[in-house]
């Protein structure tokens, strides 16, 4: 180039991108999705994000959460399936002396110093508290997923 000479460019310019596609299934479908703890919507979801790591975790209520750290690449789509399992119900049982516990027939422990304290699934299910020279103790009970259920039993002794 000399002064005063004019030169034509032609620049070709390059997209770069910074961005890429996250999508989220649940089974079951329409849980919360959250992404770096901002709530995105319910799945199936498809998003665009920035390029990188991100902390994405999957809720329903009733269920356990599904969290996990993913990576998202720049123009591809990074796929998160979440299988959410129905969270347990705690069971605590105090009883005025050491017993058996059943429940719906299965046994489930053994009280020590009258108490046990389990993790079961949920629903309605049949408690059965028993001990040597002491009547049956027996009620259907509801169990909440995810619920803490605390049973006070007072054993009668047999005369």
């Amino acid at each position: 180039m000399r002064a005063g000479q004019t030169t034509r460019l032609s620049p070709r310019l390059v997209a770069v991108v910074r961005t890429g596609t996250l999508e989220v299934t649940s089974t079951p479908d329409g849980a919360e999705v959250y992404v770096d703890g901002v709530y995105r919507g319910r799945t199936r979801l498809l998003m665009e994000l920035d390029a990188g790591m991100h902390d994405v975790e999957v809720r329903m209520d009733g269920y356990t959460s599904y969290r996990a750290r993913v990576r998202v690449d720049p123009g591809a789509t990074t796929r998160v399936y979440a299988r959410l399992t129905a969270a347990k119900a705690t069971l605590d049982i105090s009883v005025n002396v050491d017993a058996q516990v059943f429940l719906d027939g299965y046994f489930l422990g053994k009280t020590k110093n009258g108490r046990l304290v389990a993790k079961v699934s949920p629903g309605n299910r049949e408690l059965v508290v028993l001990a040597p020279g002491y009547h049956v103790y027996v009620e259907t009970v509801r169990l909440d997923p995810g619920g803490y259920h605390k049973f006070v039993v007072r054993l009668q002794r047999i005369r």
